[in-house]
């Protein structure tokens, strides 16, 4: 099943992917949203259960970071393995590509 459509990318009933997007960094400011850039790093949260933060890039040269809250650690865990071996991919490739 394609990540994006897959149970896990809920949590309390809400479809979590993809990430709401926030610009950090970049020559202009320019709101985004649904599956964008490229994937360039992915951290899974130490202080909260369940969260991965996502950076990507555009080809404007921004960065954006994304939230994405997991219902269960060890999907949290599984999410980030699989981000984690997508990183320099667009987004959208990762979006519709299988997750176990």
């Amino acid at each position: 099943m394609e990540l994006r459509n897959h149970p896990v990318m809920f949590c309390h009933g809400l479809n979590v992917w993809p990430p709401k997007w926030v610009q950090i960094s970049g020559p202009i400011a320019i709101s985004i949203e649904g599956e964008v850039g490229v994937i360039q790093e992915v951290f899974l949260s130490n202080v909260v259960i369940g969260r991965l933060y996502l950076i990507v890039g555009t080809e404007q040269g921004n960065s954006y970071i994304g939230i994405l809250p997991l219902e269960k650690a060890s999907s949290a865990n599984a999410i980030f393995q699989f981000l984690y071996n997508h990183i320099n991919k667009p987004f959208t490739i990762i979006g519709a590509t299988d997750f176990p």
